[in-house]
Formats: structure tokens, sequence, C-alpha cells
């Protein structure tokens, strides 16, 4: 079936409401019901969803794609099974991990690292194997990464703002209640305020995303973006408690640019391999996207809490020892900072409305500090994001209206289409 794609139109999807308005709907589903009905409405949807894309979706078929000659489990035979089985055991024992470090076991403990270890040896294994064993269909083909200024450059920018945006949306919520919980009005207010990066990176997503091909230049507006996105994660190392707006101003400025990056990057990587490989090429970029958010979103995450001891000490405790605090309650102030609750604090012996207000101010003073080194971290990717948009090669090259997959009316996949194209070859 030809298709005469003459225009290009956005549909923004049920998911910018799960995502955008994500924080706000899941906090008011936990205090007005349960958490539970967070999962349930997921469950309603997703069954929604695969039943849709069942019965409406018709990409091309295996005969459109491999012809009438090769069978299924011809071509099941020459799946990548060791690379695969190498690839996900090391993610899955390396990510884990990573996500039981620091809490709820410590980095040195024996279940973290014997997670880490197998996991790091495995993923060793499998690009050695990928470089030196020659398989015949490599699940990660490194013929890809010797495109330096092309595909590899790619992979690093999606990978990065991947990382960057999965860290945002994780810490920014903490960082709002941590920060700016005893000066919010409700939780309504806090719930809106962690909404601002999935907002800023769907504004990315719907407003610039779509308009990049036409503006052209892709470089250089990834270039800009990096540069603009490393800025204002620079900015964000700056927030405390008195400076909200600010920090709203920082946090949406700073993830715009990132849901930008990720429409382009994710299009563009597909512009540079052959149409037999657009799957697997997308899916590389994909998976590398996912899996450094993954790791950085543990590694912020372990890099605040271990500052935070240090500040609570230094600025928290020094404050509390010139009140009527005896040393115990100021011992209980620090085991329950950490739930951000302003309740439990009230209620700890000796506190006063006072002092809970210079107890709201230190702490927040001391996660302010221990989250700026998490930013400074964030600027180093984003320097890295900008090194590899400089080194770029010109992509405008590319910006045509040529489709190489399209969909089908169901009754249209059971064709052959490659044994048409070979005999429209021949007739030619």
């Amino acid at each position: 079936m030809d298709v005469d794609i003459s225009s290009c139109t956005t549909e923004v999807q049920i998911n910018i409401i799960a995502t955008g308005f994500g924080p706000y709907l899941g906090l008011r589903l936990s205090i007005l019901s349960s958490w539970r009905w967070i999962f349930y409405i997921y469950i309603i949807l997703m069954v929604i969803g695969t039943t849709l894309w069942y019965f409406f979706y018709h990409p091309p078929s295996f005969v459109q794609l491999h012809g009438t000659s090769i069978s299924r489990k011809a071509e099941l035979a020459t799946i990548d099974w060791l690379g695969t089985f190498l690839l996900v055991s090391g993610l899955v024992l390396f990510l884990l991990g990573i996500a039981w470090g620091g809490q709820p076991y410590k980095w040195t403990s024996g279940r973290v690292l014997g997670l880490l270890i197998p996991g790091a040896v495995c993923s060793i294994a499998f690009g050695l194997y990928e470089v030196y064993g020659n398989p015949a269909k490599p699940i990660v083909p490194m013929k890809f990464f010797k495109d330096v200024r092309g595909y590899t450059c790619v992979v690093i920018i999606s990978a990065i703002t991947g990382c960057l945006q999965t860290a945002l949306f994780i810490l920014w919520p903490s960082q709002v209640a941590y920060i700016f919980g005893s000066t919010t009005n409700g939780w309504e207010e806090t719930a809106w305020m962690s909404s601002v990066v999935n907002f800023a990176a769907w504004s990315g997503i719907i407003i610039v995303g779509p308009l990049f091909h036409v503006i052209k230049h892709l470089r250089l507006q990834l270039v800009v973006g990096s540069a603009w996105m490393t800025a204002f994660l620079g900015a964000m190392s700056t927030i405390t408690y008195s400076n909200k707006g600010s920090a709203i101003a920082f946090a949406f400025l700073s993830t715009f640019p990132i849901g930008w990056g990720e429409v382009m990057t994710m299009l563009m990587v597909q512009y540079i391999v052959p149409e037999r490989d657009l799957g697997v090429a997308f899916a590389i970029v994909s998976s590398v996207r996912t899996i450094m958010g993954s790791i950085f979103a543990a590694v912020f995450v372990a890099i605040y809490t271990n500052k935070l001891p240090g500040y609570m000490a230094s600025i928290v405790v020094p404050a509390l020892q010139k009140t009527t605090l005896s040393a115990e309650a100021i011992s209980e102030v620090l085991a329950t900072a950490p739930t951000a609750s302003r309740a439990a604090l009230y209620a700890i012996k000796g506190v006063t409305p006072e002092i809970l207000r210079v107890i709201n101010g230190k702490v927040a003073d001391a996660y302010g500090h221990s989250y700026a080194f998490v930013y400074y971290t964030a600027v180093a990717l984003g320097a890295v994001c900008f090194l590899a948009a400089l080194c770029l090669r010109d992509f405008d090259i590319y910006l045509t209206d040529h489709v190489a997959r399209k969909v089908y009316k169901k009754e249209e996949t059971k064709e052959d289409s490659l044994a048409k194209h070979i005999e429209h070859r021949e007739g030619i």
C-alpha cells in the first residue's frame, strides 16, 4: 500500500495526562481514596490500550518484512540467544544492585556486591562477545558505533537527556517535599509544584519537537538545547526554600529542552541506519536511554543521601542547640526530618511553633546544600552532551519525505511486498 504523506500531525495522547498530571493525580488518589487506585487505573488503561493495539495497529507483517523464502522457525534460529542472555542477565543483576545500594543495604554489603560484580562481568562479557564472537545477527550490532559523528553522538545525547529526565522526575518531587514542604499551602500546591518537570518535558515534546524539521539546522538545535539544559541545571544548584519562584522557573527551563531533545534524537537515529536495521537501531537508543536513567537516578540519590548527614550535623544541630530542645529531642528531630512531616516534628517533646519554624528552615537548608551536589554532577553530564552535539555531523540532508516503514490495512499484511518489489525492479 502506497501512502501519500502530505502533512505531519502531532497527537497528544492520554499519557500526557498520566505523566503531566501524574504527581497531582497520584497524591490526590492517595489522600482521598487509596494509593492502590494508582495501579488499578494503570491496569485498566493498559487493557484498553492493548485491545486497541490488537485491533487497529497493523505494522508490516513477517511476510512483508522477510518474504516467503524463510520461515519463522528459521528466523528464530538466527537470533543472538547467547548475547541476549548475557545482556539481560548483566542488566538485571547490575540494575538490581544499583537499586538496592545505599537503601536498604549498604554499598559494601555482600548482597549488593553479589549483584553488582556478576552484573558488571556479564555486561563486559556481552560487549566482548558482540565484538569478537561474530554472532550471525548480533543483538547490538557494533558496526553502528563506527559512525562516531552520527550514531554514536546521537546515542550519547539521547542517553544523557534520558538519565537527566529520569533523575528529575524522581528527585524533583522529593526536593519539593523536603525544601518547600513547610512553605506550601497544603498538599495540592506541593503536587502542582512536583508536576513542573513533567509539564516541562511535555512542553518540549509537543511544542518544539514537531517543529525541528521546520526549523532545520538539527546540529545547531541540539547544541543550543544542550547549552540551555546545562545552564539551568547549574542554576538549580542555587535552590533554597526562600526562592520558590526561581526554583519552579529553573525546574521548568532545565527540563524543557530534554523533551525537545528526546524527540529529535529518537528520530535522527533512524535517518542514518539501513532500513532493515531500523528496529534494532531504535531499540538500542531507547534501551540505553532507559538504562542510563535507572543508573544515574540511583547515583543522584546516593549523592544527596551521602551529603545530607554532614549538612544536617553542621546546619541543623548548631541551630537547635541554641533553642531549649534537649539533646534527645534534637536526635529525634534528625531521625524524623526525612519523613517531611510537620505533624511528626511538632509532636516531638519540647518543639514549639517557633522552634518548628527553625527546624523547617534549617532542614530545608541542609537538603538544599545536599541537592546542589546532584546538580553539579548533572552539569558535568550536560557538558558531555554539549560536546557530543558539537561533534555531530550535518543531519539536514536526511530531512526528506521518504517513509521506510508504513502502516497497512489488516488484509494487506499477508502480501509479500518484497516479491512485488523484485518483480517491479525486474520489469524496469
